[in-house]
Order: structure tokens, then sequence, then C-alpha cells
């Protein structure tokens, strides 16, 4: 059975306009960039891909290490907060204000440590948030220690303190200050991760780079786990 050249016709006006609907969408999307046209007919540029997928893996690597030195400038600014509170705790003491300021400084050491190893994400989880704070409370009580006569050589004034008269005060401010507003920038770190992640993922899925799709969907779940895990701290 032939069919009329009226039906022909009609047929083939619909599968172009079906077509030309397909390319519309698919040059949307960014799935027809580098398609190259030519007397071999229509072929696909990987190498165009190629070149993408390592520009968009730097940037995004970039962006991601912003992220990260944003959050650790936070800490530090936190340390600093903690540092005074320290020192304005030593002020019902009647010692050196110079012996106050250099062992104060000295009992930061410990969190500007932990800052600069970029550990804190795995010493503040449910289970080792309490050995975290000891260890922490030890390691200050150890710098004061080692400071503190040093510090008070040549004061006309009373020696410092021993440790045991500033424990509960220090262990609070670890424990209620320095954790806490940790775990919140640590969340904040991850929240804006996830947006990086989320954003860079589709421009992967769209030039089919499947390892770094991986490495994004295993990122954001990652930081969505840490954040859901911070709950519990």
């Amino acid at each position: 059975m032939t069919l009329l050249p009226e039906i022909q016709g009609l047929i083939m006006t619909v599968l172009f306009v079906l077509l030309g609907i397909v390319v519309i969408i698919a040059l949307k999307k960014g799935w027809l960039a580098n398609f190259r046209a030519g007397k071999d007919g229509v072929q696909f540029d990987t190498r165009d891909n190629e070149i993408l997928n390592k520009q968009n893996a730097y940037d995004l690597q970039i962006k991601i290490i912003d992220i990260d030195e944003n959050m650790r400038e936070q800490c530090r600014k936190q340390a600093s907060e903690i540092r005074r509170n320290l020192f304005h705790g030593l002020y019902e003491f009647d010692c050196c204000d110079v012996a106050k300021a250099a062992i104060s400084y000295s009992m930061s050491t410990p969190l500007s440590i932990v800052i600069d190893k970029n550990h804190m994400r795995k010493k503040l989880t449910p289970s080792r948030k309490k050995m975290y704070i000891e260890e922490l409370v030890r390691e200050v009580g150890l710098e004061y220690d080692t400071f503190r006569k040093m510090a008070s050589s040549g004061c006309d004034k009373h020696a410092l303190p021993i440790f045991d008269e500033i424990h509960d005060q220090a262990h609070f401010l670890f424990e209620n200050i320095w954790v806490r507003k940790v775990i919140d920038f640590l969340n904040m770190a991850s929240e804006a991760k996830i947006k990086v992640y989320e954003d860079y993922l589709l421009r992967f899925r769209a030039t089919g780079d499947a390892y770094n799709i991986n490495i994004c969907e295993v990122r954001i779940e990652r930081n969505r786990q840490y954040i859901r895990e911070s709950k519990h701290v």
C-alpha cells in the first residue's frame, strides 16, 4: 500500500518539527555544545569536553579551598575570642597583667594547632566530642603550667594561680563556646560546599564526566551526613 504524496509530506513535516524541538531542547541543555557538522557528517568533539571538564574540576577545587580557608579564618577569630575570655577570667587574681596576657596566648596555642591541621570535623563527632574537650583542656593545662612561673618572673605581684583554679572555667569555655561555634562554622562550610558541588554536578553531567560526577555525588552526601551527625554532638 503506497501512501499518498500529501500524507508523506505531512509525515515528513511532523518529523522535521519534532526533530527541531529535540534540537532546541538539546541546545538549551548544552548537549550539542560540542557537535560539529562537516563534509563527513556530524561529529562530537571530545577534546573540547576534556578541556572543559579539567577547567571545571580546577574551578571546583579552588572554590572548595576558599570555603575551607574562610571556615578556618572564622575559627581563628573565635580562638582570639576564647583567648580574651581566658585573659579576663584571670582578672580576679592579683597578678601581673603582662603575665596574664602571656599565659592567655599560650593557652590558645592548642586551638591554633587544631585549626591548622583542619581535622576538627573528625574530632567533633558524637563519640569523640567528650574526649576532644578533655584532651584540649589537658593540653591547655600543660601550656599553662609550662609558662606560669616564667610569665610571673620579675612581677612585683602574686604569681599566677595554678591551672586547677581555672580548670572549670577553661572547660566551660571550650565545651559551651568553642565547640558550639566551631560546629556552626563547619556546618556553614558544608552547606556552602553542597551548593558548589550541586552546581558543578550539573556541569559534569552535561559533558558526561562520570569520574567527577561520582566525586560530586559522594561529597554532597558526605557533607549532608556531617550536618546530620552534628545535631547529635
